[in-house]
């Protein structure tokens, strides 16, 4: 049947399998493609440093990998895969440092009173004439 003749629904289907029949030729790989060819060259490059290939590799079109890079990609995203899992259920907090007090509220909670017979007060005691000593000294 000469083209023109056909229907637009029959083109439409026509369509629809060749796609699939591509699809079991190529398998994943053109959706590996359009994956790729979406990524900027930076989220490219922290794919390739996780496969052990070069950054050079980043500028490279789906097609132009070999079935080793290919297979080495795949290895580096499995592992990205698993550093992302370690990483999972950590709350915000995991990724804060520690606050370290300020000289003035270091001064601050020297200078609290404590309660005389305590050890904590006999070693604050104890400190404070080490100091003075020490002070003594290098006078």
């Amino acid at each position: 049947m000469p083209e023109m003749c056909r229907g637009k629904s029959v083109r439409e289907n026509d369509e629809k399998w060749l796609g699939v029949l591509r699809q079991m030729v190529s398998g994943h790989s053109t959706q590996a493609n359009k994956i790729w060819e979406r990524l900027s060259e930076h989220q490219r490059g922290v794919i390739l440093h996780a496969a052990g290939l070069k950054a050079r590799h980043c500028r490279y079109s789906w097609g132009q990998f070999s079935d080793r890079e290919l297979h080495q990609i795949k290895r580096g995203l499995q592992r990205l895969k698993c550093m992302v899992e370690m990483f999972k259920g950590l709350g915000s907090l995991a990724f804060q440092q520690e606050k370290k007090p300020s000289p003035s509220a270091l001064q601050a909670a020297r200078s609290v009173p404590t309660v005389p017979g305590t050890p904590a007060h006999e070693l604050i005691q104890a400190r404070q004439q080490l100091r003075q000593q020490v002070a003594n000294r290098a006078s």
